[in-house]
């Protein structure tokens, strides 16, 4: 990485660019009907805004309540049944029942990982905090910092970014006592695991202590509007956003290609370049930070570009049994014959999920292997400790890298014909 983080020259917001903001400005003077239609729809928008606010105080309410009695924050007969009356309802007004599911799902998934967080947040010393300190890789702009703000903004409080030019500078951070705890992007749809962060954990004391995933939306970005792919010059880029983005970037041309500590480190010096066909890649409505314009977007080898960060901390968590949880180890077997399978099978014979295994070499030792282990299961479940300590008797060393609260939700199925079925709603 060859330059500091920059901090983004302006905080302007983002210009809108939907038809249902711009409307009124932009219809014809001699259609009153046009603009009386998009007026409506924005004062529709902006009545479900309202309602979408009210449901998340309930939900926090709910979550009070789940806490105060100890229920589960998954209730799939309720949220089955709710979804159910929606989708009659909906074919009553004309409409789909697919469009209800995806609509609806989303908002049961936002409801689900709000009572998670704040479940959470209620067993350790998150609760009640005014103020999260949080280390993340590169300033306002980067991935890293949005999905920083998603994390904060479910267990309320403000974020006060630590920014730092590396992912070793972002764990320091919280060693040295300078945030409370730090997010580092772990695994990505597209280019595959971050092996950098993997190794920090073997190497470090901290503890995962929470996890989210982001959507990632690469777009190129320049300071005019009308520069051309072909015509760009240099582009900046964080190495991982060049390995998801490969397969246009392959098309650039002859662009001579920077890499830097993060996208907003890009974009800032893109900014505070003399160069008029610079360009970066970086989230379209960070670059609005910057007075950039994304001239081309979607740029990921996948559209459904998503990165799981992890969240670490100097202690390990709580986690409440009422939420799903996930938890995360790293060990190293012998090299015999059998032994990689023989340490695994503990999770198998005491009937946890195993959700991820991930193989690292070890320095220094050619051929020899750690591995990582996401299961399924809560550190304070009888089985996943006796899977444990089965485990660790067929391994050389293993550390449990923490329990956290799991992010992902699996939606609840529901079909029209199982909709209109009274007995699936009863």
């Amino acid at each position: 990485m060859t330059s500091p983080t920059q901090a983004p020259p302006s905080h302007r917001d983002p210009a809108p660019t939907d038809a249902t903001s711009q409307g009124a400005d932009t219809a014809p003077a001699d259609n009153p009907a046009l603009v009386a239609a998009r007026t409506r729809i924005a004062e529709i928008d902006r009545t479900q805004l309202d309602l979408l606010a009210e449901r998340r105080a309930m939900s926090r309410r709910i979550a009070e309540h789940k806490l105060a009695t100890g229920t589960a924050v998954r209730n799939t007969r309720v949220e089955r049944e709710g979804l159910a009356a929606l989708i009659r309802r909906g074919r009553e007004l004309d409409l789909e029942a697919p469009f209800i599911t995806r609509l609806f799902q989303t908002v049961i998934e936002d409801s689900v990982q709000l009572q998670t967080a704040t479940l959470h947040a209620a067993r350790n010393a998150e609760a009640g905090r005014s103020e999260h300190r949080v280390a993340v890789l590169g300033g306002p702009g980067s991935y890293s910092h949005q999905a920083a703000e998603k994390y904060v903004a479910r267990r309320g409080g403000t974020l006060a970014p630590v920014p730092g030019r590396s992912f070793a500078d972002v764990a320091g951070a919280v060693g040295d006592g300078a945030a409370d705890y730090a997010l580092l992007p772990i695994e990505n749809t597209t280019s595959g695991s971050i092996n950098e962060v993997y190794d920090l954990l073997y190497d470090t004391d901290l503890h995962i202590i929470g996890e989210i995933t982001h959507r990632i939306d690469h777009a190129l970005l320049a300071k005019d509007a009308g520069l051309t792919p072909e015509a760009i010059s240099v582009l900046y880029v964080h190495p991982q956003v060049y390995a998801q983005c490969s397969h246009f970037l392959a098309r650039l041309g002859d662009a001579r290609i920077v890499y830097c500590d993060s996208t907003a480190d890009a974009m800032g010096r893109v900014v505070q370049g003399d160069d008029p066909r610079a360009a970066a890649i970086g989230s379209g409505n960070s670059g609005a930070l910057f007075d950039l314009h994304a001239i081309v977007s979607d740029l990921a080898n996948q559209k459904q570009n998503h990165t799981r960060f992890i969240v670490v901390g100097p202690t390990p968590t709580q986690v409440p049994g009422q939420v799903d949880a996930k938890t995360s180890v790293i060990f190293v077997t012998g090299q015999e014959a059998g032994a990689l399978v023989n340490a695994l099978a503990a999770m198998r014979d005491n009937r946890i999920n195993m959700v991820k295994l991930e193989s690292r070499p070890i320095p220094g030792k050619p051929w020899a292997e750690r591995f990582y282990l996401d299961v399924a299961g809560n550190l304070n479940d009888p089985r996943l400790d006796r899977a444990l300590d089965q485990m660790r008797g067929h391994t050389r060393r293993m550390k449990v890298l923490g329990c956290y609260p799991a992010d992902s939700v699996q939606p609840v199925d529901m079909t029209l014909a199982a909709a209109l079925d009274t007995d699936a709603a009863d």
